[in-house]
């Protein structure tokens, strides 16, 4: 095999380790909020108000984008 054709070339070019912190914090945050919008947050909606599930859904929808953008973002470009 030719030098740079294996697995080994292919992960070096991918990076996972620059991914695995971004993924494990939103995938704690969309699984977290599941669980809130399907089993607090009707009873909240219920008792209280429904201002409370949809403050939380607008709040999760913009932690969502800035996570997003933190992500894909490039910041050297950014500052130019």
């Amino acid at each position: 095999m030719p030098p740079g054709s294996g697995s080994n070339a292919t992960l070096s070019k991918i990076k996972p380790s620059k991914y695995v912190p971004v993924s494990a914090a939103t995938a704690f945050l969309v699984g977290s909020s599941s669980l809130f919008f399907v089993f607090t947050s009707p009873w909240l909606a219920q008792h209280f108000s429904l201002a409370v599930p949809l403050y939380n859904a607008i709040v999760f929808l913009f932690v969502v984008a800035n996570f997003s953008m933190a992500t894909f973002m490039d910041c050297e470009s950014s500052q130019r």
